[in-house]
C-alpha cells in the first residue's frame, strides 16, 4: 500500500505518463494518413521495395494516387500522380518544402549546401545562388558560349577516338562536369586528367553502377541498413566518392582565397567569398563550410544527372537508327554542316526537341524526386499529414500515366509534334521538379542537353560496337539515378 507520505513520489510520474499517452493518442487521432501496405516489425516496408518505380506503380493501382509506407517507424507518403505531386509541391509548396532528416543526407552534407537546408537559410542561399549564377551566364548568351566551347573540346576528343568503339560515360561526364566547374571553380579539366576522371568514375559508380546504384535507394530511405555486410561496402564507396569531391572543392577554395581580388569576380566561389567578407562578424548563413557543400551540390546536380540523360540519348540513337537519321537531316536542313548548332535554332528543330523531351519523359533520370518533408500539419487530398512527415514525389507516375500520354510505354517522340509541325512540350513531363524546390540549374541542363546532343549528331553517326550487344533501351539501373546499363559505341565522322 502507498502511504500518504510518499504518494506524491508516484503522483508526478503517473501524471507525466498519462499526459504523454494523451498527447500521443491525440496526435495519432489527428493524423489521417492515406492507405498503404503493411510491413515487418522495425524495418517496415523497406525489404519489399525492390525496383521503386515498379513497386510504386503497383501500389498506386491498389491504393490510389497517394499512399503511405512505414519504413523503420517513419511514415513516407508517396504522391503518385501529376495532380497529387502538383498539389503538394506547387499549390501547397511552402508546407511541403522541407527536407527529411535522413543519415545519407545529413551525415554527408552536415545540413549545408543547397539541396538539404530548409527554412530561412535555404531561402537566402537559393536567392544568392540564382543571382550569382546569372552573373556568370545562367540563362544568357555567356552560358551558351561556355557550353559551345566545351562542345568543341568534346567533338575533338570524339574525333581522336573515332576509329574505336568505347563506353561514352566518362566523356559525357567530363563535358557536363567541366561546364559547371567553370562556373563554380573557374577552371576546366582535360580529358586526360587522371585524378579528375577517377573522381567522376567513383561518383558514377555510387549513383548508377549496376550493383552500388541499385542499393543507393535502400540506404537513402532505410539508413540503418548501412550496418549490414552487403551494404557497408556500398555505403563506404559512396562516402569515399563524396569525400573526393569535397577534397577537390576545398583545394579550389584555398586557391581562390589566396588569389582573391574584390574588384574582379571570377566565378561562384569568388562571389561567395565576397559575401562572407561582407557578413564577417555577423550571424549569417555564409561560411566556408556552407561554401564547400554548396559547390559540391552544384557539381553533383549539374554533372551526373545531365551526363546520365545524355547516355540515354546516345542509347536511343543506337536503338532507333532511323530516328537518328531523321534528326541529322533536320539539323542539316536548318543549320548545315559548317557551324555549331545554337540555341537560336531550337524553334526550327521540332523533331530534335521532341526526341530530347521524350528521353526526359521515358528515361527519366530521377524517377522519384529528391525527398521532401512537411514543415507544418497540412490537409492533403482528404488526408491530414502531420508536420515532419517524409514525402517521396514519384514523377515517373506522371510520365507513364495513360491519362497524360497515349501508349506511355512506347518511345514516341512525335507525340510532342502538333498538327502544324511545331514542338509542344508537355506539362506532364517534369524531370526538374515543381514549386519552390524546382531545380536551380534547369536552364543550364536543358541548354547542355540540346547543344551537346545536336552537335554530336551533326558531326558523327553513332553506331553500335560490332563486338558487343546493346543493352535493352527499356531497362535500366534504378539507383540514385535511373541509368542505362553499360554499353559501347563508335562515333563515326559524317562524310
Amino acid at each position: 500500500m502507498i502511504s500518504s507520505d510518499n504518494a506524491s513520489d508516484y503522483l508526478l510520474p503517473c501524471i507525466a505518463i498519462l499526459a504523454f499517452c494523451f498527447v500521443f493518442a491525440s496526435r495519432k487521432r489527428s493524423a489521417r494518413f492515406p492507405p498503404g501496405p503493411s510491413g515487418l516489425p522495425i524495418v517496415g516496408y523497406a525489404p519489399f521495395i525492390g525496383n521503386p518505380t515498379k513497386t510504386y506503380m503497383r501500389l498506386g493501382k491498389k491504393y490510389g494516387d497517394v499512399f503511405v509506407m512505414n519504413i523503420a517507424n517513419q511514415h513516407w507518403v508517396v504522391p503518385n500522380s501529376y495532380d497529387a505531386i502538383y498539389e503538394a509541391l506547387v499549390k501547397k509548396g511552402n508546407a511541403f518544402a522541407g527536407r527529411p532528416h535522413v543519415h545519407m543526407y545529413h551525415h554527408l552534407t552536415k545540413g549545408k549546401g543547397i539541396v538539404i537546408p530548409e527554412g530561412p537559410s535555404w531561402k537566402v542561399q537559393k536567392k544568392f545562388g540564382v543571382q550569382s549564377l546569372k552573373r556568370f551566364g545562367f540563362g544568357k548568351g555567356d552560358m551558351e558560349s561556355l557550353v559551345i566551347s566545351e562542345v568543341g573540346f568534346l567533338l575533338d576528343e570524339l574525333s581522336n577516338r573515332s576509329k574505336d568503339a568505347f563506353d561514352p560515360s566518362c566523356l559525357l561526364s567530363n563535358i557536363s562536369s567541366n561546364i559547371i566547374c567553370q562556373m563554380t571553380l573557374g577552371q576546366r579539366y582535360g580529358y586526360d586528367d587522371a585524378k579528375f576522371n577517377l573522381m567522376l568514375r567513383k561518383l558514377n559508380q555510387s549513383f548508377s553502377e549496376k550493383h552500388d546504384g541499385k542499393l543507393f535507394n535502400v540506404l537513402l530511405i532505410a539508413s540503418f541498413t548501412r550496418f549490414l555486410p552487403v551494404l557497408w561496402g556500398v555505403y563506404n564507396r559512396f562516402v569515399d566518392a563524396r569525400n573526393r569531391i569535397i577534397g577537390h572543392v576545398k583545394v579550389a577554395i584555398e586557391e581562390h582565397k589566396n588569389t582573391f581580388d574584390p574588384h574582379y569576380m571570377r566565378d561562384f566561389i569568388d562571389e561567395f567569398l565576397q559575401e562572407m567578407k561582407a557578413n564577417e562578424g555577423n550571424d549569417s548563413f555564409f561560411d566556408e563550410e556552407q561554401l564547400v557543400y554548396y559547390v559540391v551540390d552544384l557539381f553533383v546536380g549539374g554533372s551526373d544527372t545531365t551526363s546520365t540523360t545524355l547516355r540515354w540519348a546516345m542509347l536511343a540513337l543506337l536503338t532507333f537508327p532511323d530516328m537518328e537519321e531523321k534528326i541529322f537531316r533536320e539539323i542539316c536542313s536548318v543549320v548545315g554542316e559548317n557551324r555549331f548548332v545554337s540555341l537560336k535554332d531550337k524553334d526550327d528543330l521540332p523533331f530534335t526537341c521532341s526526341v530530347i523531351h521524350e528521353v526526359l519523359r521515358h528515361r527519366c533520370v530521377v524517377p522519384q524526386l529528391v525527398p521532401h518533408k512537411t514543415l507544418q500539419d497540412v490537409d492533403f487530398r482528404g488526408y491530414h499529414i502531420p508536420a515532419g512527415t517524409f514525402i517521396i514525389p514519384h514523377i515517373w507516375s506522371s510520365h507513364f500515366d495513360p491519362k497524360n500520354f497515349d501508349q506511355p510505354q512506347q518511345f514516341r517522340p512525335d507525340r510532342f509534334i502538333n498538327e502544324d509541325g511545331d514542338f509542344v512540350p508537355s506539362p506532364f513531363v517534369a524531370p526538374f521538379s515543381f514549386g519552390p524546390r524546382r531545380c536551380l540549374g534547369e536552364k543550364l541542363a536543358t541548354a547542355e542537353l540540346f547543344l551537346i546532343f545536336t552537335n554530336i549528331v551533326q558531326r558523327f553517326k553513332v553506331v553500335p560496337d560490332p563486338n558487343s550487344s546493346l543493352p535493352d533501351f527499356y531497362d535500366g539501373v534504378f539507383g540514385g539515378f535511373h541509368a542505362p546499363h553499360e554499353f559501347k559505341c563508335r562515333f563515326k565522322p559524317r562524310e
